[in-house]
């Protein structure tokens, strides 16, 4: 799962809020005693195919969440 962790860095715009990468987790409402986590943090990309209005390229992180599913 990949969920947006912040909003453009030319974006000033105080009232974006994204959310942590629990809070992403705990909208999927999965139990935990039934899956492993494989990856779970909020790395930094650079995005070219977006800018801003002046054409600014942005930083924008990401919630990605991997997990495994333990037995059946």
């Amino acid at each position: 799962m990949i969920k947006h962790a912040s909003a453009p860095s030319w974006l000033t715009d105080s009232e974006v809020q994204s959310p942590s990468v629990q809070e992403a987790l705990d909208t999927v409402g999965l139990n935990p005693d039934q899956w492993e986590t494989v990856v779970v943090g909020p790395p930094e990309r650079q995005v070219t195919e977006t800018s801003s209005p002046d054409g600014q390229v942005s930083t924008i992180k990401d919630n990605i969440i991997a997990l495994k599913r333990l037995g059946l």
